[in-house]
């Protein structure tokens, strides 16, 4: 029986060590272009360390259990009984009481950095109607059809609708946050990566839902400047529905 059970520790850690090595150099986002989807990332990979070895354990010991416990021929069994072990039931009760718990912690701590307000942050409101997203931009004025940010920038979303419920997610960015008509919805996202990018509703909202998208620009500093003063020197903005009140 020692034979056994030291053989399938050894499996599991083995196992678990495989699994992980293979496992973690998998992203839970394809392109990581902020730093929402670079936590997303971490709490996937954090979860996937944690619950891997857990599973290996369980499928070795019930592969042991299939190979080495069953029962013979002729009716017998090679099963081991167990009839008390305190220490065993106390560590299956509190060591998963303490991951679950931790777990939590953990995510809390997670959610709380990517919700929260971070001074210096850059307000752009955004309205959803059928099929398109509309952005305003407060500090200057600027209306435009076309999301353009500065990388590195701390962004504050405010989101609203003008009709059904809508969706804003770039997949890039991580997170998605509902437009909700009559309400204003917030959503924090800080660029990291220069490129190009695309707004998509991920909430079905009528026969042309696959078509409602923007594209999203993100420059550098100097880049963004210019497209400011661009912007600023048209004299024909791009028509905009206006929502009374939108922002702060």
């Amino acid at each position: 029986m020692r034979s056994k059970v030291t053989g399938f520790i050894a499996c599991s850690i083995v196992l678990s060590i495989v699994a992980e090595l293979a496992i973690l150099r998998v992203n839970a986002v394809r392109n990581i272009a902020s730093s929402q989807s670079g936590d997303i990332n971490h709490v996937f990979k954090v979860l996937v360390a944690i619950g891997l070895p857990i599973m290996v354990t369980v499928l070795v010991g019930l592969a042991f259990a299939l190979i080495f416990f069953r029962q013979g021929k002729n009716g017998t069994s090679t099963t081991y009984q167990i009839n008390s072990m305190p220490g065993l039931e106390a560590a299956w009760t509190f060591i998963p009481l303490a991951i679950v718990i931790g777990v939590s912690v953990f995510g809390s701590v997670m959610l709380e950095k990517m919700v929260k307000p971070n001074p210096g942050e850059m307000q752009i409101n955004v309205i959803a109607a059928r099929y398109l997203f509309q952005f305003q931009y407060p500090s200057t004025g600027i209306k435009s059809l076309e999301l353009v940010v500065p990388v590195g920038q701390k962004i504050h979303f405010s989101l609203t609708s003008v009709d059904v419920v809508h969706d804003f997610w770039v997949y890039e960015w991580g997170p998605k946050e509902d437009c909700i008509p009559g309400m204003f919805t917030e959503l924090r996202i800080t660029p990291t990566e220069i490129g190009n990018f695309t707004v998509v509703c991920s909430q079905l909202c009528g026969p042309e839902h696959t078509y409602m998208t923007a594209p999203v620009r993100v420059l550098s500093q100097s880049d963004y400047d210019a497209w400011v003063q661009q912007q600023l020197a048209a004299t024909t903005p791009p028509p905009m529905t206006t929502m009374p009140g939108m922002g702060p």
